[in-house]
Protein backbone atom coordinates (compact mmCIF):
# COMPACT_ATOMS: atom_id res chain seq x y z
CA UNK A 1 0.00 0.00 0.00
CA UNK A 2 1.03 3.53 -0.77
CA UNK A 3 0.47 6.32 1.25
CA UNK A 4 -1.55 9.08 -0.56
CA UNK A 5 -2.88 11.36 1.99
CA UNK A 6 -1.01 12.14 5.46
CA UNK A 7 -3.29 14.92 7.79
CA UNK A 8 -3.06 15.66 11.51
CA UNK A 9 -5.61 12.56 12.32
CA UNK A 10 -5.04 10.19 10.22
CA UNK A 11 -2.97 8.66 6.83
CA UNK A 12 -4.93 7.38 3.79
CA UNK A 13 -3.06 4.69 1.81
CA UNK A 14 -4.18 2.76 -1.62
CA UNK A 15 -3.40 -0.17 -2.65
CA UNK A 16 -1.32 -0.78 -5.96
CA UNK A 17 -3.26 -3.60 -7.73
CA UNK A 18 -6.94 -3.38 -6.28
CA UNK A 19 -9.85 -0.47 -5.38
CA UNK A 20 -9.16 -0.54 -1.94
CA UNK A 21 -7.85 1.45 1.32
CA UNK A 22 -6.45 1.65 4.24
CA UNK A 23 -7.66 4.84 6.84
CA UNK A 24 -4.63 4.74 9.77
CA UNK A 25 -5.97 6.99 12.63
CA UNK A 26 -2.48 8.07 14.67
CA UNK A 27 -4.43 7.04 17.84
CA UNK A 28 -7.07 4.56 16.93
CA UNK A 29 -8.00 1.99 15.05
CA UNK A 30 -7.16 0.76 11.31
CA UNK A 31 -10.69 0.79 8.84
CA UNK A 32 -10.54 -0.86 5.41
CA UNK A 33 -12.22 0.30 2.67
CA UNK A 34 -13.34 -1.08 -1.24
CA UNK A 35 -14.52 0.92 -3.67
CA UNK A 36 -17.99 0.24 -2.82
CA UNK A 37 -17.39 2.12 0.45
CA UNK A 38 -15.22 5.27 -0.55
CA UNK A 39 -18.33 5.57 -2.93
CA UNK A 40 -21.06 5.16 -0.41
CA UNK A 41 -18.98 7.66 1.66
CA UNK A 42 -18.47 9.66 -0.72
CA UNK A 43 -21.89 10.52 -1.26
CA UNK A 44 -22.96 11.30 2.53
CA UNK A 45 -23.91 7.88 3.88
CA UNK A 46 -22.50 6.84 7.45
CA UNK A 47 -20.49 3.52 6.70
CA UNK A 48 -20.76 1.22 9.07
CA UNK A 49 -18.52 -2.27 10.38
CA UNK A 50 -18.87 -5.51 8.61
CA UNK A 51 -22.16 -7.59 9.42
CA UNK A 52 -20.40 -11.19 9.93
CA UNK A 53 -21.98 -13.42 12.76
CA UNK A 54 -19.65 -13.52 16.05
CA UNK A 55 -19.76 -16.45 18.24
CA UNK A 56 -19.38 -15.36 22.22
CA UNK A 57 -19.54 -17.41 24.80
CA UNK A 58 -21.31 -16.04 27.84
CA UNK A 59 -19.97 -15.93 31.07
CA UNK A 60 -23.31 -16.74 32.76
CA UNK A 61 -26.44 -18.39 31.66
CA UNK A 62 -28.92 -15.75 30.99
CA UNK A 63 -31.41 -18.28 30.11
CA UNK A 64 -33.06 -19.12 26.17
CA UNK A 65 -34.41 -14.98 26.60
CA UNK A 66 -31.19 -13.94 25.63
CA UNK A 67 -32.13 -14.04 21.93
CA UNK A 68 -35.02 -11.46 22.77
CA UNK A 69 -33.12 -9.53 24.00
CA UNK A 70 -32.07 -5.46 23.07
CA UNK A 71 -28.19 -5.12 22.60
CA UNK A 72 -28.55 -2.45 25.42
CA UNK A 73 -30.12 -4.83 27.81
CA UNK A 74 -27.77 -7.71 27.05
CA UNK A 75 -25.03 -5.38 28.37
CA UNK A 76 -26.85 -4.08 31.21
CA UNK A 77 -27.33 -7.67 32.62
CA UNK A 78 -23.84 -8.39 31.94
CA UNK A 79 -22.70 -4.96 33.62
CA UNK A 80 -21.03 -3.56 31.13
CA UNK A 81 -23.28 -0.93 29.73
CA UNK A 82 -20.30 1.67 30.21
CA UNK A 83 -18.58 0.38 27.99
CA UNK A 84 -20.38 0.42 24.66
CA UNK A 85 -22.44 2.66 23.16
CA UNK A 86 -25.51 0.69 22.24
CA UNK A 87 -28.11 2.97 20.61
CA UNK A 88 -25.80 3.54 17.75
CA UNK A 89 -25.17 -0.39 16.59
CA UNK A 90 -27.35 -2.56 14.86
CA UNK A 91 -27.67 -5.61 16.70
CA UNK A 92 -29.65 -8.81 16.27
CA UNK A 93 -28.63 -12.57 17.87
CA UNK A 94 -28.57 -15.16 16.00
CA UNK A 95 -28.50 -18.74 17.97
CA UNK A 96 -28.22 -18.95 21.52
CA UNK A 97 -26.68 -22.25 22.36
CA UNK A 98 -27.51 -22.79 25.97
CA UNK A 99 -25.05 -25.85 26.94
CA UNK A 100 -22.18 -23.99 25.69
CA UNK A 101 -23.22 -20.58 26.64
CA UNK A 102 -22.46 -19.96 23.22
CA UNK A 103 -24.49 -16.55 21.65
CA UNK A 104 -23.95 -16.29 18.18
CA UNK A 105 -24.67 -12.67 16.84
CA UNK A 106 -24.68 -9.65 14.21
CA UNK A 107 -23.50 -6.37 15.30
CA UNK A 108 -23.34 -3.42 12.75
CA UNK A 109 -21.44 -0.01 14.80
CA UNK A 110 -20.67 3.22 12.88
CA UNK A 111 -17.17 3.68 11.58
CA UNK A 112 -16.31 6.45 12.98
CA UNK A 113 -13.62 8.15 10.46
CA UNK A 114 -11.61 11.06 10.90
CA UNK A 115 -13.52 14.05 9.21
CA UNK A 116 -10.19 14.34 7.27
CA UNK A 117 -9.83 11.13 6.09
CA UNK A 118 -13.95 11.43 4.76
CA UNK A 119 -12.89 15.10 3.08
CA UNK A 120 -10.07 13.86 1.72
CA UNK A 121 -11.64 10.22 -0.14
CA UNK A 122 -14.86 11.81 -1.38
CA UNK A 123 -12.61 14.53 -2.95
CA UNK A 124 -10.51 12.12 -4.37
CA UNK A 125 -12.92 9.40 -5.15
CA UNK A 126 -14.66 11.83 -7.90
CA UNK A 127 -11.73 11.56 -10.27
CA UNK A 128 -10.34 7.86 -9.36
CA UNK A 129 -10.21 5.15 -12.01
CA UNK A 130 -11.02 1.97 -10.92
CA UNK A 131 -8.34 -0.83 -11.43
CA UNK A 132 -8.72 -3.01 -14.41
CA UNK A 133 -6.99 -5.91 -15.67
CA UNK A 134 -6.99 -5.65 -19.35
CA UNK A 135 -5.41 -8.69 -21.20
CA UNK A 136 -1.41 -7.97 -22.49
CA UNK A 137 -0.03 -10.45 -24.56
CA UNK A 138 3.26 -10.05 -23.40
CA UNK A 139 2.74 -10.92 -19.63
CA UNK A 140 2.49 -14.82 -18.75
CA UNK A 141 -0.83 -16.81 -18.18
CA UNK A 142 -1.04 -19.04 -15.56
CA UNK A 143 -2.07 -21.91 -18.35
CA UNK A 144 -1.20 -25.32 -17.52
CA UNK A 145 0.04 -28.13 -20.00
CA UNK A 146 1.83 -31.05 -18.88
CA UNK A 147 1.05 -34.12 -21.18
CA UNK A 148 -0.63 -37.03 -19.45
CA UNK A 149 -1.31 -38.98 -22.48
CA UNK A 150 -2.36 -39.00 -25.68
CA UNK A 151 -4.38 -35.29 -26.11
CA UNK A 152 -4.42 -35.13 -22.18
CA UNK A 153 -2.37 -32.28 -20.73
CA UNK A 154 -2.38 -30.40 -17.50
CA UNK A 155 0.47 -28.34 -15.71
CA UNK A 156 2.83 -25.90 -16.54
CA UNK A 157 2.88 -21.94 -16.88
CA UNK A 158 3.55 -20.95 -20.38
CA UNK A 159 3.45 -17.55 -22.25
CA UNK A 160 -0.31 -16.41 -24.05
CA UNK A 161 -0.69 -17.83 -27.64
CA UNK A 162 0.20 -15.16 -30.43
CA UNK A 163 -2.26 -14.55 -32.90
CA UNK A 164 -1.22 -16.95 -35.75
CA UNK A 165 1.39 -19.08 -33.22
CA UNK A 166 0.92 -22.47 -31.91
CA UNK A 167 -0.38 -23.24 -28.57
CA UNK A 168 2.43 -24.90 -26.80
CA UNK A 169 0.14 -27.12 -24.56
CA UNK A 170 -0.99 -29.04 -28.32
CA UNK A 171 2.57 -29.05 -29.76
CA UNK A 172 3.18 -26.26 -31.69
Amino acid sequence: MMEIFSGAECCVFQSGVADRWMVVKRNGPWFRLRLEEVTELARGATLRSSSDVVPYRLPVDLGNDVRGLSLASLLSVLGVTDRYEPDVVEYEAVDYYPPKLLLEYVARAPLRLPHEAVAFLTEYVQNYTPVSYAPDVHTFHAHWCIPLGPGVVVGVRHPPRRPGGDDPCLGG
